[in-house]
C-alpha cells in the first residue's frame, strides 16, 4: 500500500467516525434533558407516576380550602413512548369535559393545568388490558405580591390510572388503539371527578 492510499484511507475514516460519533453525541445530550413529567411536577410525584405500572395507584391531593378557578391555561404534554394520537385525544377530551364543567381555556391565563400521559402500555395481570397513566397538577393564579417573590399557592396534584380490559383477545394479538382510548378517557374521567368536587371560583377574562 502507498502512503498515497494510506492518507487517502484515513481520510475516509475519519469521514466515518463523524457520520457515527455525532448522532451518538446528539443522543447523549438529549438523554440529559428533564423530561415534560420531571419539567413540571414535583419529584415526589415523578415517583410515584413511575411506580409500579400494574398497579392502580389513582390519588389526589388537594389543598385544604383550595378553589378552582374558572379561566385556566391548558398544558398537555406526553412521555417518550406514548402515541401522539393517544396524547391528542387526551387533550380533545379534558378540552371537552372542562368545557362542559364551566371551565374556559385561555392561553393567557396565568392559572395553569399541566397534564402528562406518562404511559399508556398493555398490561396482562391481573387481567390483560390497555391502560393509560396520566397526572395532573392544577395551578391557581399569582395572588398579588406573589409575583415578585415566586411563592403561589399550593396546587391540586394526582394521578389517574385507567384501564379497558380485554380478556377476549389471545395473547399474540396487538391492542388495538381504541382500547387506549378508552383507557385514557377512563383516567380523565377520574381528573374531572376530582375537580367536581372542587368549589369553583367565578374568573373574568384578564
Amino acid at each position: 500500500m502507498c502512503w498515497t492510499d494510506a492518507l487517502e484511507g484515513g481520510n475516509r475514516l475519519r469521514q466515518y467516525s463523524i457520520v457515527f460519533v455525532l448522532p451518538a453525541l446528539l443522543l447523549a445530550g438529549c438523554t440529559g434533558q428533564q423530561s415534560c413529567l420531571q419539567q413540571n411536577f414535583p419529584p415526589e410525584l415523578v415517583s410515584s407516576a413511575h411506580s409500579d405500572f400494574k398497579i392502580d395507584i389513582t390519588d389526589w391531593e388537594v389543598p385544604a380550602g383550595w378553589t378552582a378557578p374558572t379561566r385556566v391555561c391548558l398544558f398537555v404534554c406526553r412521555e417518550g413512548g406514548v402515541d401522539g394520537e393517544v396524547a391528542k385525544f387526551c387533550e380533545q377530551k379534558i378540552t371537552k369535559f372542562l368545557a362542559a364543567r364551566g371551565f374556559a381555556i385561555d392561553p393567557n391565563e396565568q392559572s395553569q393545568l399541566t397534564i402528562c400521559i406518562v404511559k399508556a402500555a398493555e398490561i396482562r395481570k391481573p387481567v390483560r388490558g390497555a391502560k393509560v397513566r396520566i397526572v395532573a397538577k392544577f395551578s391557581p393564579r399569582l395572588r398579588s405580591g406573589q409575583a415578585s417573590t415566586g411563592e403561589a399557592e399550593p396546587a391540586i396534584v394526582g394521578i389517574a390510572d385507567g384501564i379497558e380490559p380485554r380478556p377476549d383477545l389471545s395473547s399474540g394479538v396487538w391492542m388495538p388503539k381504541s382500547a387506549y382510548f378508552r383507557a385514557a378517557q377512563y383516567a380523565i374521567a377520574k381528573l374531572m371527578d376530582q375537580l367536581d368536587n372542587i368549589p369553583k371560583n367565578p374568573s373574568l377574562p384578564r
